[in-house]
């Protein structure tokens, strides 16, 4: 997946910091059923931010989806 291909984040990861990489907003509440899971989304913080390029495609992607996107 190009989100995750070439970086340290796992998906979940990807989708918590293209959220936190929104301008407005400061956070996110992810829910988590184990440990596991909690580390992982804390986890989030410290990988890299989506590059333009992948922001772009993701949006793109989300935007071709019926019902879902803009």
């Amino acid at each position: 997946m190009f989100l995750t291909e070439g970086t340290n984040r796992t998906m979940v990861q990807a989708a918590l910091r293209f959220v936190l990489d929104t301008e407005g907003v400061t956070a996110v509440i992810p829910g988590a059923k184990s440990r596991a899971q909690l580390d992982s989304n804390a986890g989030a913080m410290d990988v890299p931010s989506l590059t333009d390029e992948e922001r772009a495609r993701a949006i793109e992607i989300a935007d071709s989806v019926e019902g879902f996107g803009a």
